[in-house]
């Protein structure tokens, strides 16, 4: 799942321009002229229009300054009143190489600063908040904040191979960003170019990874630093984990809202932590998605059916989709879903079918 978003962000972001994307915004506006009031009187008089583009209720308009340099302002609709009003704004996009930035817009921001070797490309996805923030590199590689923002995660894209279908080789890096991601802050002189150049700019200190050579090798997350104690579910090879401490063979850890204790020598720390092999199941690993259309399959806080439902998995848009990082029991799956909600999913919904 993942590694379909991993291809398509490849896609669009290893062309040179927003231009080459071939998206469509459903809104194109070429002239200050036929901006909506609303937007027009918000605009800054000292820069010059270059165009505007998205959908009816989120229009982003690209000014230009005198010496080139162009800044993104977002502006969405009010259903009632239908005028817009300014909702955030990208920092200064300065000229690179004398070419000014080229900027597109189709739910997605997709920006692409100078040429040849002094070149920069990326996506720009808006959070929760309503902030414009970095999503994608030019390689491919995926930014992602994960659990109420206390990790954050680089997917590295390691290699490209055309065979008879399309193969991408990824890694997972998870710790803290040292880098601002959010438009409004765009610095071009702190950004990385690609995701593996993202790796070296985040900061590992208090994270680590389940490591280990097979998927049927997990490790145990226990309620007490004892082999003895209870186990809260077994962990793949790849889960990102927060560790509280670390006292002899045992780490305190966090796996999303879960909280035990792991053995060390289960765990990658620091730089090991780019060395280790993802080995997530996945829907296809396990045959089919049971198919059954009236019956929609949730996600729960807890494992458990009487626990808050917290979203419904795959398909589009409110629909979730993410890794399987756990095996709680012979009834739940533990999951990370690709917006960072920690949930639980049922495993009746699988089947060793068509596989």
């Amino acid at each position: 799942m993942k590694q379909l978003l991993a291809m398509l962000l490849a896609f669009v972001t290893l062309l040179t321009s927003p231009t080459a994307l071939g998206y469509v915004p459903e809104v194109s506006i070429d002239t200050a002229e036929k901006l909506p009031q609303s937007i027009a009187e918000a605009l800054p008089a000292e820069m010059s229009f270059a165009k505007a583009e998205g959908d009816p209720d989120t229009l982003m308009v690209l000014m230009e300054k005198v010496d080139g340099a162009r800044q993104a302002f977002f502006f969405g609709r009010n259903e009632k009143s239908e005028a817009y009003a300014l909702e955030s704004q990208s920092a200064i996009l300065p000229v690179i190489n004398g070419e000014a930035a080229s900027v597109g817009f189709d739910g997605y921001v997709y920006i692409h600063l100078g040429s040849g070797d002094r070149s920069w490309n990326g996506t720009f996805e808006q959070d929760d908040q309503g902030n414009w923030m970095l999503a994608s590199l030019n390689d491919g590689g995926i930014l992602t904040s994960y659990w109420a923002n206390y990790l954050e995660m680089v997917t590295v894209i390691d290699e490209y191979t055309n065979t008879d279908s399309y193969v991408n080789i990824e890694r997972y890096v998870y710790g803290e960003y040292l880098f601002d991601r959010n438009l409004s802050h765009f610095d071009i002189s702190q950004m990385p170019t690609s995701s593996k150049e993202a790796t070296e700019m985040m900061n590992t200190d208090g994270y680590a990874m389940v490591k280990s050579d097979t998927r049927e090798m997990r490790s145990h997350l226990r309620a007490a630093p004892s082999q003895d104690a209870i186990s809260y579910g077994e962990y793949y090879s790849g889960t990102p984990v927060k560790v509280d401490s670390v006292d002899g063979e045992w780490a305190k850890v966090s796996v999303g809202d879960a909280k035990g204790y792991m053995l060390c020598e289960g765990l990658a720390f620091g730089e090991e932590m780019k060395t280790v092999t993802t080995r997530f199941p996945s829907d296809h690993d396990m045959g089919s998605v049971v198919m059954d259309l009236t019956e929609d399959i949730l996600l729960y806080a807890q494992p458990s059916t009487s626990a808050e439902v917290v979203g419904i998995y795959g398909g589009r848009i409110t629909r979730l989709t993410g890794h399987f990082v756990g095996d709680i029991d012979d009834e739940w799956f533990h999951m990370i879903c690709d917006n960072g909600l920690s949930c639980y999913i049922q495993k009746k919904y699988f089947w060793n079918g068509n596989g």
